[in-house]
């Protein structure tokens, strides 16, 4: 445990542990750059394939209808929510082919 080095042992030489720890990094760096590589040109491919050039395809956005009548308290939740609401808008996008979505977002104002 603590004393003289055995017979036969050269400290200089380390465990070979070490050496293995900068190759390990190096795969695992190399692994991830072509995984993500792949990834995005399998992505790329995807969105250019399910794109077809169509001019058709259209999206709308329209604020939210909120009754204004409603008086609540500034510091409360409903009045909070009720200052909010106007900049809230809903996203409805349709593409040439029939397929689309909806979303809800927000407009921010400084």
């Amino acid at each position: 445990v603590w004393g003289a080095p055995q017979p036969g042992h050269d400290p200089s030489h380390g465990s070979g542990k070490r050496r293995g720890a900068g190759g390990l990094v190096a795969a695992v760096a190399v692994a991830a750059l072509v995984a993500g590589g792949v990834g995005g040109a399998l992505g790329y491919w995807a969105a250019d394939r399910n794109d077809n050039g169509s001019s058709g395809s259209s999206t709308t956005v329209s604020a939210s209808d909120t009754p204004r009548d409603l008086k609540r308290p500034a510091g409360t939740v409903a009045g909070v929510a009720a200052k909010a609401l106007p900049s809230v808008v809903t996203i409805d996008a349709q593409g040439g082919d029939g397929e689309g979505g909806t979303g809800t977002g927000f407009v921010y104002d400084k």
